[in-house]
């Protein structure tokens, strides 16, 4: 995954100009959607570490080095990806940015839920797909047959 589009903070208040006004002489060369998801990802990597632990052909996995989630994980995503795409309205999501967290308080953090309740085990929040590790799931493998998790006993 490339590093993103970095721009001073004198560049934002041009930028923005130029993205409000419609009507251009010059022409923004990344729109303010890209400026904003790549700075995003950049503060997201300094607060919760944005080391890449394993790539698939459309997701990015860091966060927690855990195989056995990144294995299901990646699994459960590869083989829904048409339906994920349209859940979250996207044409071509080049390859998205996957971080699994250690424990729900990181998650619930990241998502900006604080007092989310338990059984909130992942999220989609700043282009990057938040979810806790396997072992938070009653039995993943089940989950991802089904597409549904079991609540836990």
């Amino acid at each position: 995954m490339g590093e993103g589009i970095a721009i001073c903070d004198a560049k934002w208040e041009v930028m923005r100009s130029l993205w409000g006004a419609g009507a251009f002489v010059y022409y923004p060369q990344a729109s303010e959607e890209a400026c904003v998801r790549s700075e995003m990802r950049r503060a997201f990597s300094r607060i919760y570490g944005g080391r890449v632990n394993r790539d698939s052909p459309h997701f990015s996995f860091c966060g927690m080095d855990d195989n056995d989630s990144i294995d299901l994980c990646s699994e459960a995503l590869e083989s829904s990806l048409a339906l994920i795409l349209e859940d979250l309205r996207c044409q071509d999501p080049g390859e998205v940015r996957v971080h699994i967290h250690q424990s729900r308080t990181r998650l619930h953090s990241a998502l900006g839920v604080a007092a989310a309740p338990d059984w909130l085990r992942a999220g989609w929040a700043w282009g990057i797909i938040h979810i806790l590790p396997a072992s938070y799931f009653p039995d993943p493998r089940a989950c991802l047959r089904s597409r549904r998790c079991p609540k836990r006993g």
